[in-house]
């Protein structure tokens, strides 16, 4: 009789995903103007994950940390291929890859992606993350919201990162529209 009790107190954290998942449906959009934006909207049994670079290629993401003079070669290198994939992308992942520790963090992740073409590369979206930090200083305390896309491009790995303050992200309850109405 014991075991009735003890056992879903137990296991109950290993299955409690089922029961309280949130709806992956994601915006991040930079204000007051734009730069580069996240969409991530559920769609029946999938997740589509969206990318759109508003403001020129020249502008888009490629880093996020320290960068040091060694660097540079790396970084110029990483340019072409992901600036070949053009302004607007968009990603799907399988609903059962993907999971949350609550509203606007999310994660999808499916490391045996079947690769698309793209502009001339075989591209295959591997892993979509966010997480959330505070920051305080003398200045205040801000809370972020950050994006990874993990990419393998032609068999090299890339990521797309990008940090957005916290108001400038949001759940949205419908999703979004059709993936041909956000870029191409």
């Amino acid at each position: 009789m014991l075991k009735m009790f003890v056992l879903p107190l137990l296991l109950g954290p290993f299955f409690s995903f089922a029961q309280s998942r949130v709806a992956m449906n994601l915006s991040c959009v930079t204000s007051p103007a734009p730069t580069t934006s996240y969409f991530m909207r559920e769609q029946q049994q999938d997740v589509w994950v969206h990318v759109y670079h508003h403001n020129d290629l020249d502008y888009m993401p490629i880093h996020e940390g320290v960068i040091v003079p060694r660097d540079l070669v790396r970084l110029a290198e990483r340019v072409g291929p992901l600036r070949d994939l053009g302004d607007s992308l968009s990603f799907r992942f399988p609903l059962s890859k993907c999971g949350d520790k609550g509203p606007m963090i999310l994660q999808c992740t499916d490391f045996k992606a079947e690769p698309q073409d793209i502009n001339g590369h075989r591209v295959a979206a591997l892993s979509f993350h966010t997480s959330r930090s505070t920051e305080t200083s003398f200045a205040g305390t801000y809370e972020y919201l950050s994006t990874q896309l993990y990419l393998e491009i032609d068999g090299k790995s890339f990521s797309l990162p990008m940090k957005y303050s916290w108001n400038d992200c949001s759940t949205l309850k419908r999703g979004l529209p059709a993936p041909r109405s956000i870029g191409r």
